[in-house]
């Protein structure tokens, strides 16, 4: 910062001659401040020469000082010189050589304070910052993707049909972590059953059922438990009767069971399932209106057993 100060006063006779004001510049380095003044002097021949005046001022002014901080900017320490002087060349001599012989000394071997010794050891202090909010969303786990599968089964029914009925089944799953949810279709056909006097009947099943399941595992097997419900359609045909149709009846009922997967070249499992159905109404085929020919048990057990393929 610079400041431009103009000081102009009469001329008085002999003994004013020194108050008058002449052009002469002062430079004040402190802080990194600098001040300027001009001083100039009209007066008569006997007053005193311009330069004299200004040798006097440099005289009886204060002393100056400027302070030298140089900076490592590889560790951050700093030096710091403090340099006096009576004017201003002096003072801007001195501090150049400061200048250049700390710039020499921090080519040569690291900067050491200079200016009191050194401050006393702080104890170091190990702490652990907090993640920052971009770390903490990069260490979060991605979340569970569902997994589709698709599987073929082999089914026995006891207790819909006459007897033990073998049928097929098509299972499509969709799983997510632990839940899983599952959608089958099966098939059950031709059961023959008769009753005294070669009067008889013959029995399929079709239903489509829906199971919510909790499947939990350890490297390749994976053990489940299921609950949910089947809807479907018991129809049969007679046997030794004038009129063979028996018509049909709805099939209705609730169903738990367990199941176990075993993961095999990594996208193909083999899985087994067995458990019950309680229907909600038990169908019943009468012959002639009076011969009782079949009547679905209150409570019937399922197996499968197929494999599957995920996605």
């Amino acid at each position: 910062m610079a400041a431009m100060f103009r000081l102009v006063m009469p001329t008085r006779v002999a003994t004013f001659a020194l108050a008058c004001v002449t052009y002469v510049t002062y430079i004040h380095l402190l802080d990194s401040d600098v001040w300027a003044a001009e001083i100039r002097v009209r007066s008569v021949d006997s007053c005193a020469e311009a330069s004299a005046i200004t040798e006097q001022a440099d005289n009886l002014k204060q002393t100056w000082r400027v302070r030298v901080d140089a900076i490592n900017r590889a560790d951050g320490s700093r030096r710091s010189r403090a340099i006096t002087g009576h004017g201003c060349a002096e003072l801007a001599e001195a501090a150049a050589v400061a200048i250049a012989m700390s710039a020499d000394a921090d080519v040569h071997q690291p900067a050491a304070a200079d200016d009191g010794p050194p401050p006393p050891p702080v104890a170091a202090v190990s702490t652990v910052a907090p993640p920052t909010p971009s770390a903490a969303v990069a260490k979060r786990p991605p979340p569970a993707r569902m997994q589709p599968a698709v599987g073929l089964a082999l089914a026995v029914d006891t207790g819909a049909l006459p007897g033990v009925a073998l049928g097929s089944a098509l299972q499509a799953s969709l799983r997510r972590q632990d839940l899983r949810l599952v959608v089958q279709a099966a098939f059950f056909p031709s059961q023959e059953t008769r009753v005294a006097g070669g009067i008889g009947g013959d029995f399929q099943l079709v239903l489509g059922g829906l199971l919510g399941c909790f499947a939990h595992g350890a490297e390749r097997l994976t053990l489940s438990a299921c609950a949910g419900g089947e809807v479907g359609r018991v129809t049969g045909s007679a046997i030794g009767v004038s009129t063979p149709r028996l018509g049909s009846a709805l099939w209705a009922a609730g169903r738990a069971e367990v199941g176990a997967e075993l993961t095999f070249a990594s996208r193909f499992l083999v899985f087994v399932q067995g458990g019950v159905a309680l229907p909600a109404k038990r169908p019943t085929f009468v012959v002639d209106g009076t011969v009782r020919v079949h009547q679905a048990d209150g409570l019937t057990a399922r197996s499968m057993l197929g494999i599957a393929v995920t996605f």
